[in-house]
């Protein structure tokens, strides 16, 4: 598994002449939680999810030709 961060991602879309016109964000959570305590991790995410707009650690990135 590689970790960007956005910036990251927006610098090799451009480099490559390609354009971030959109991104979603989601899932504010703890990641491998459902190993631990499932449960837990699940009432964990669903409170937390109308923060992941702002706060997520996972994003979808739209991406067009510049």
């Amino acid at each position: 598994i590689a970790y960007f961060t956005q910036r990251e991602i927006v610098h090799g879309c451009y480099e490559a002449g390609l354009k971030v016109v959109k991104t979603k964000k989601f899932s504010v959570g703890l990641p491998f939680g459902d190993k631990f305590w499932a449960k837990g991790n699940y009432y964990v995410e669903r409170i937390l999810c109308r923060m992941s707009e702002h706060f997520g650690t996972e994003s979808i990135y739209e991406i067009v030709l510049r």
